[in-house]
C-alpha cells in the first residue's frame, strides 16, 4: 500500500498487512523532495509515481523509493496536481487538477522507461 502524506511532504509504503516499511521523499523544493503530494500511481516496473501540489512537478521513484525522475507541470495545464491515475492499456500518466471541488483537467504523459 502507498499513501501520499501531504502534511508531512512524504509517501509511505505499507506491506500487504499494513505494516509500516519507509518513507519516500522528505520536505523541500528539488528533485527527489516533496513538497505536500496529493496522489500517487504505480506503472508496470513498480516505479512510484507521486503528485507533487506544492511543487507542481510529477516525481518518479522506483520501488526501494530512489529517485528515477521529475515532470514539471507547472508549465502546461497541470499547475498543482492532486491525483494521478496510470493507464496499463495506454501506457500513460494521468494527472488531475480539481479546483473549486466541481472543475476537472486531465493530461496526458506517456511513461517510458523512467530510469
Amino acid at each position: 500500500m502507498i499513501v501520499s502524506d501531504f502534511h508531512n511532504h512524504c509517501v509511505k509504503i505499507f506491506d500487504s498487512q499494513g505494516q509500516f516499511q519507509f518513507c519516500i521523499g522528505c520536505a523541500g523544493s528539488e528533485a527527489g523532495r516533496l513538497n505536500a503530494p496529493t496522489g500517487v500511481a504505480v506503472d508496470l516496473q513498480d516505479n512510484i509515481m507521486v503528485a507533487d501540489w506544492g511543487s507542481s512537478s510529477i516525481q518518479v521513484f522506483n520501488s526501494e523509493g530512489s529517485f528515477l525522475a521529475s515532470v514539471n507541470t507547472a508549465g502546461d495545464q497541470l499547475y498543482g496536481p492532486q491525483g494521478l491515475a496510470y493507464c496499463t492499456k495506454a501506457n500513460q500518466l494521468v494527472g488531475l487538477l480539481t479546483q473549486e471541488i466541481t472543475a476537472s483537467m486531465f493530461t496526458s504523459v506517456p511513461c517510458n522507461d523512467w530510469s
